[in-house]
């Protein structure tokens, strides 16, 4: 799924308490403003009119402080501008009905790489409310949630809340991250596992080691000297005693790979008339 061209949201199923979150922790919306769409909001479901272009006019005309308009509307572009809400029904994701019948399990992939950094938070934003909602509601199974590249967009106010309390709704977090240190240390402290690949930075394993009961010496020590495709498992799934794994290469492509301008030498030939070689 791409934000903006196949995943889009409709207001209504985004429904009041995701939209203010959105307002809340990733538009920074003060709380004049903030409470002025609340109002606006609970005008327009009431008048069964809860959509983006009637949202559009309602700020236009709606009786306020001209400051508070103004943060109104930048906060309706930025929405907007994002192309993740459409007020055409069909075309509106519903999170639910991804999930289907089938009883071999379901990925659903969220691409955010061609997204702004604004898009991508209210994407995050709006997966983890509407999942936990969902749960809350027993409307989805239990579901594991993979956040990759996870210092691009995770943020204490909702992640905090993850780790701490969605578990008991049935979300799993796994993180995957270059940045160790990106991650906030509640989240070591209750992370149940962690695979560690070659660090050497000291900072990074400082952090890592808060999150092990073996000393930090000792991870250190062993990091530092893993060669690649090999990773050290700490925690619960090794009875928190310290196992070196190799790990085996993927049978597919993957678009994590380094992009390099030499390619590699695959067939040189000798001249033995010519003292330098063809490739």
């Amino acid at each position: 799924m791409e934000p903006g061209v196949n995943l889009k949201f409709t207001l209504r199923y985004v429904g009041k308490i995701v939209f203010m979150d959105v307002l809340q922790h990733v538009l920074d919306t003060p709380g004049a403003s903030f409470r002025e769409f609340l109002r606006i909001w609970d005008y327009l479901e009431s008048r069964g009119q809860l959509n983006m272009r009637s949202l559009y006019e309602c700020i236009l005309r709606w009786k306020c402080n001209e400051m508070v308009r103004d943060a109104l509307l930048s906060r309706y572009y930025t929405l907007a501008s994002s192309s993740l809400f459409t007020d055409i029904e069909p075309k509106g994701t519903r999170i639910e009905e991804l999930y289907g019948e089938s009883t071999e399990g379901t990925a659903f992939i969220i691409s955010l790489g061609k997204t702004s950094p604004i898009t991508r938070r209210i994407v995050v934003e709006i997966i983890l409310s509407k999942l936990l909602r969902l749960l809350e509601e027993r409307l989805i199974p239990p579901t594991f949630l993979i956040a990759e590249e996870a210092h691009l967009y995770l943020r204490e106010t909702y992640w905090e809340d993850l780790v701490t309390r969605m578990r008991h709704f049935g979300i799993f977090t796994i993180f995957v991250t270059n940045q160790p240190d990106a991650l906030g240390a509640s989240i070591y402290r209750q992370a149940d596992n962690i695979f560690l690949y070659n660090f050497t930075n000291e900072k990074d394993l400082d952090m890592i080691s808060q999150a092990s009961v073996t000393d930090s010496e000792t991870i250190k020590s062993i990091v530092k000297m893993l060669p690649p495709h090999y990773c050290l498992v700490i925690g619960k799934v090794v009875s928190d005693l310290p196992i070196v794994v190799k790990v085996s290469e993927a049978p597919f492509e993957t678009l994590g790979y380094t992009k390099r301008f030499f390619k590699p030498i695959e067939n040189k030939v000798v001249d033995s008339t010519n003292k330098y070689c063809r490739i």
